[in-house]
């Protein structure tokens, strides 16, 4: 479906037709960090079901306010994404935006593909239906997924990485775009889910060349800190469990790469959520080890959501 359609399902599922379950969810984090970090991050998603299409189509805008005693200010951002969900595959389409701070500004825009298919377990009968007559049973939520994704963001920079402070103020605003491709694969099985995700980075500028300072506002898959840098490839990894009731433990890595010969940064994330329907809380620690013989940074993140 192209994204045009998709959004006009979205607007026509409010008007009148066939009749339509609303969804709502609301979320806000709270992320403690070093150098007095603070990062808070909220979002509110509107669904509806089309029962026409057999799909869910939903708009979700969200915002993200972070900064320490090392940045030089609140960085803001703020993102709108439409989504349309059907049994066995999701679109969605994103944009968003980070005003000036520092002389450094953003805009983006993506899109992302995620394929479902159910799994049939290897347990139980395995003969066929017409010589055993039972049939194979299959454990519900189990799954198989592959996605991907690309994005483009405008990095925009008024100061160089040059001079004695390493700033200087530039003559004329540096712009650069960084494409990202992303590949994603997921398996839920037994009630554990394996998930992962690789994202390749490039630029159409040379960015030594052109003495650009490391982006200001880089936000990591799966990871609550705000850091700086230009990825050239990010690599995410997720295991969780809902075997307990009411209780979802998960752990999660991420290895990242950089441009402008900046280390390697490695992060280790453990966390849980918990369900109150029609709440949700959460926790996690983040230990992120920014490589280059820097000191581990630790962050801590909670959350809450309420949906129906």
């Amino acid at each position: 479906m192209s994204a045009g359609l998709a959004l006009l399902a979205f607007v026509g599922s409010f008007g009148a037709g066939t009749a339509r379950a609303a969804s709502f969810r609301a979320e806000v984090a709270q992320t403690f960090g070093p150098s007095s970090y603070s990062g808070t991050s909220a979002s509110l998603e509107v669904g509806r079901r089309v029962e026409d299409l057999d799909a869910d189509v939903s708009i979700r805008p969200s915002a993200n306010l972070a900064g320490s005693n090392s940045t030089a200010g609140t960085s803001k951002s703020y993102a709108l994404r439409l989504g349309f969900d059907t049994p066995g595959w999701t679109f969605g389409m994103s944009g968003g935006f980070s005003p000036e701070l520092d002389g450094y500004r953003t805009h983006n825009v993506g899109f992302d593909l995620d394929l479902r298919w159910d799994m049939v377990p290897f347990w139980g009968a395995v003969t066929p239906l017409e010589e055993s007559e039972v049939p194979v049973e299959r454990e519900e939520g189990d799954q198989v997924s592959l996605g991907g994704g690309l994005a483009f963001t405008t990095h925009a920079d008024k100061i160089s990485a040059f001079g004695p402070a390493g700033r200087l103020l530039r003559s004329k605003i540096f712009e650069v775009t960084q494409t990202d491709l992303s590949l994603t694969a997921g398996l839920t099985y037994f009630d554990v889910s394996l998930s992962g995700q690789v994202t390749w980075s490039r630029y159409d500028q040379d960015l030594k060349v052109n003495l650009a300072r490391p982006g200001q506002r880089l936000f990591l898959s799966g990871l609550a800190g705000l850091y700086q840098g230009f990825p050239d490839r990010s690599v995410y990894l997720k295991l969780g469990t809902d075997l307990l009731p009411r209780v979802s433990p998960y752990l999660s890595f991420n290895r990242t790469t950089y441009q402008l010969d900046a280390p390697t940064t490695v992060a280790w994330t453990g966390g849980a959520s918990v369900d109150l329907s029609p709440f949700q809380l959460g926790a996690s620690v983040e230990v992120m080890d920014p490589g280059g013989g820097q000191d581990k940074q630790t962050y801590l993140t909670l959350e809450g959501a309420f949906s129906f």
